[in-house]
């Protein structure tokens, strides 16, 4: 009996782990307040690690973090409110983040900038904007910094100037009601009529606002001429709506009278044409509904919308004759005639694309008066040889999404245009020609030495409301080879900025991995609050298991809010002259609320005086900081490939400052900088000067990481080197 031995040997592939790495991502320029965040995050950690953020200036060294972290992802944002309040602002500090383990260390410094003042809004609101002789001026002011908290320090100075810039009245070092500055000045019953300035002098700046002194009668009705901001040379008809009402809300009724006119630009005999008279004017007449309004539909076909020789515009007057009181009401507008008959755009587009994830956005066509047109055929180009039509929808919008995977890495140009209609400006045998304005964008291949990209995608409704869960939806696709030794969850990192704040942060986890999906969408609830508003960027980015850092940023609108609500609103919402009614106020608790009650016929004189939360927002609200100012760190060359330069005497060149679409580009573009020993930048052609015997130089580029480059380039390196050879050869020849 024979017995056979059978052997069995089992081949157990071992992935290694990653290697950890650290990034430090912060704001470029600190706000005065220091009211934002820097963020730490520790990836692939396999030992305990000792940590240490500094902020070094010429006379402090703060400690901003002292941590010993055990965890294997390590993530942590510290405010720099307290901190940079407590020191000497400068204009330039180092960040010094330190870490040590057993087998990893690292220390890294970059330089910041600190604002060297807090930059405040300050408000004036008169109870009034005209006022007659004899009456008294009522105003207060505030003044707000950008998180709408007031300044409670004292105002300096107060001043109120006259039509001929004479000080007539002023206060000094008035202190403020919990920041509110309550002021009145009685007018002379004789006083120089025109317009009189506030001015207010605090924190360095100075603030103006301005009343008008005059004898004037307040109006009893309102006006409203509505006519469209502008119609197009195709237009056939278009309508011109008057409505009057008096200040107290009851309807005007009456008989109107239209008047519309297309002037000649020149004087036209009648010989040239019986039909080119001096101006082409029609007048229509109407009776007012029950709300005070009256509508007419005007045909343009009279008024010769292609002929060149009229202006481009209609004057429109407009008289209302009130009924019974023979009383005229008049108002008066211009509509604008366009050659224009629609304009194409893009929306909701980002200026680089990622292979392997469609390229998004969507194009809206507007007509000549800025509505949306429904049902129009847009052609979107992407190559000569590649287009799309695609309709729009009642919003005038048509969204689109274009296969990304051949377009090989290049510059892409895309176009589009509304189907049928020329593009270009143009007059053809006197006659004006319509075309629509076609829109164009440029986006270029995002870089990843793996691949490996997030897309941030765009948000369903034009407007994100304030206070409200709102979900980024993020794309991602993965290299399965840089996701080796994963431990199975991918760590997805945000941030949310305003201005130059980190507002918001917050991480997710998702398990990706090499055995995982290596493609889908995540998703990232958020509240955006009025520190969020109007304009918050967000960026998302991952720590990849290979070293390199991926990420993507977009921003988006957000609707203007206030932290604290209030409420206000008449009990009735209709009285009898002469009588008492109540008013209901309300607001959180401890709030000071500052009322005025005034007469709605007198803000009828100035209504563009009026406070309104776009004012507020505008004016304490800063604007970003322009970090296109400021230098950018150069890319690192390595040095060239020792056989390349053997026996030659040459200078490294120092790199220029790079503006490749790479993810230290994305994150610089939102105002950050990073310290980082991930992988984030694309290579570049950096340069060596090679000297001969008589001192000429030939620049020859080389690169580093030169696979991350197409073949093409790496062999047109080797041809310019090789011809500095030949002529360094031929130099040594002939001397």
């Amino acid at each position: 009996m024979k017995i056979g031995i059978l052997f069995i040997s089992f081949f157990i592939q071992i992935t290694a782990a990653p290697r950890p790495y650290f990034l430090l991502i912060f704001p470029k320029v600190i706000p005065a307040d220091g009211a934002t965040k820097t963020c730490i995050h520790l990836s692939y950690l396999n030992e305990s690690l000792s940590l240490t953020l500094t902020l070094q200036t010429k006379k402090n060294t703060i400690k901003l973090l002292q941590e010993f972290v055990v965890d294997t992802d390590w993530h942590r944002c510290i405010s720099l409110q307290d901190t940079i309040q407590n020191i000497d602002i400068a204009e330039e500090a180092n960040l010094n983040l330190t870490g040590g383990s057993d087998s990893y260390r690292f220390e890294k410094i970059k330089k910041i900038y600190l604002e060297k003042k807090k930059k405040n809004g300050t408000f004036i609101q008169t109870d009034k904007p005209v006022y007659k002789p004899g009456q008294t001026v009522k105003f207060r002011t505030v003044t707000l910094n950008e998180h709408f908290i007031p300044d409670l320090s004292q105002i300096p100075l107060v001043i109120i100037q006259d039509p001929q810039k004479n000080r007539i009245s002023q206060w000094l070092n008035v202190t403020t009601q919990h920041g509110i500055g309550d002021f009145s000045f009685p007018l002379a019953n004789e006083p120089l009529q025109g317009e009189y300035t506030i001015q207010i002098h605090k924190a360095g700046s100075l603030t103006y606002h301005s009343f008008t002194v005059e004898e004037y009668v307040l109006p009893k009705h309102e006006v409203q001429l509505k006519l469209p901001r502008a119609i197009s040379v195709m237009d056939k008809e278009f309508t011109v709506t008057m409505c009057a009402r008096y200040t107290y809300g009851k309807p005007v009724l009456g008989t109107a009278v239209f008047r519309i006119c297309r002037k000649s630009q020149y004087f036209w005999q009648k010989v040239n044409s019986h039909e080119m008279t001096n101006d082409y004017c029609k007048e229509f007449n109407g009776t007012t509904d029950i709300s005070g309004c009256v509508s007419k539909v005007i045909y343009t076909n009279y008024f010769h919308l292609r002929t060149p020789v009229f202006t481009m515009e209609f004057i429109v007057e407009a008289k209302l004759i009130e009924k019974d009181t023979d009383q005229e009401l008049t108002a008066s507008g211009k509509i604008s005639i366009s050659t224009q008959i629609s304009k194409v755009t893009f929306e909701d587009v980002q200026d680089n694309y990622k292979t392997g994830i469609p390229f998004t956005g969507k194009v809206c066509v507007e007509g000549a008066d800025g509505s949306p047109l429904s049902g129009v055929n847009v052609i979107i180009q992407s190559r000569q040889d590649l287009s799309e039509i695609l309709s729009t929808n009642e919003r005038g919008q048509a969204y689109f999404s274009l296969n990304t995977s051949a377009w090989n890495n290049q510059v892409i140009s895309l176009s589009a245009y509304q189907e049928g209609v020329p593009r270009n400006r143009q007059t053809l045998f006197g006659k004006i020609e319509p075309y629509s304005e076609a829109a164009s964008l440029t986006v270029s291949p995002q870089f990843s030495k793996s691949k490996s990209f997030l897309r941030i995608q765009s948000s369903m409704t034009s407007i994100v409301q304030c206070d409200k869960d709102f979900e980024i939806h993020v794309d991602y696709i993965f290299n399965r080879k840089a996701l080796e030794g994963s431990p199975g969850n991918m760590v997805f990192l945000y941030l949310v900025m305003e201005g130059r704040r980190i507002v918001l942060d917050g991480q997710k986890q998702s398990n990706i991995g090499p055995s995982g999906s290596l493609k889908g969408t995540l998703s990232i609830t958020v509240s955006l609050g009025a520190d969020a508003a109007p304009k918050a960027k967000v960026l998302v980015y991952v720590i990849l298991p290979n070293g390199e850092l991926i990420a993507d940023n977009r921003e988006f609108t957000v609707s203007k809010c206030f932290r604290n609500k209030v409420k206000l609103q008449f009990m009735e919402p209709e009285v009898s002259p002469a009588t008492e009614t109540s008013l209901h106020l309300n607001a959180a608790a401890g709030s000071l609320c500052a009322l005025r009650v005034v007469d709605k016929s007198v803000l009828l004189l100035k209504p563009e005086q009026e406070l309104s939360i776009d004012k507020v927002y505008s004016t304490a609200k800063q604007e970003v900081a322009d970090v296109y100012a400021l230098q950018k760190e150069p890319p690192i060359c390595r040095p060239p490939n020792p056989q390349a330069v053997a026996n030659r005497t040459y200078t490294q060149i120092p790199p220029s400052v790079s503006n490749e679409m790479d993810v230290y580009r994305i994150i610089w573009d939102m105002g950050l900088d990073v310290s980082t020993d991930t992988s984030m930048r694309k290579p570049i052609f950096c340069s060596l000067k090679f000297t001969d015997t008589v001192s000429e130089m030939y620049d020859i580029p080389y690169m580093w990481n030169s696979h991350a480059f197409p073949e093409a380039a790496a062999v047109r390196v080797m041809k310019q080197q090789a011809n500095a050879d030949r002529l360094i050869g031929l130099r040594h020849q002939t001397g």
